[in-house]
């Protein structure tokens, strides 16, 4: 959430020092405006690994739930939870002009 505020952010300022450098063409603008679309880039993305770390983490829980009764890590006979059939896959994709994630969410 905060990688997405601030890419909006950067975003914005990206595009106002645009607008100055469409009405006022200097290096200083043209530098400035190219940082902050670079920042801005480079929050969202951020924003997209962490949503999708979150999203793996919550479909992926393997550690059995805890007997509170009995103090042991062995799960109880009526609190196992049944596996739902949910697969979701991460891949790496590369072509000749760049690359990328695949991903893949079977439910």
């Amino acid at each position: 959430m905060l990688g997405a505020g601030a890419g909006t952010v950067f975003g914005v300022l990206a595009l106002d020092d645009k607008s100055r450098f469409e009405s006022h063409p200097t290096f200083s603008s043209a530098d400035s405006a190219n940082e902050n679309a670079v920042l801005s880039d480079v929050c969202f993305g951020a924003a997209v690994a962490l949503g999708m770390t979150s999203l793996v983490l919550l479909l992926r829980s393997d550690a059995p739930p805890q007997n509170a009764a009995a103090g042991s890590p062995e799960p109880a006979a009526a609190t196992v939870p049944k596996r739902s059939p949910v697969s979701f896959a991460v891949s790496p994709v590369f072509t000749m002009h760049g690359g990328g994630a695949g991903v893949a969410l079977r439910f």
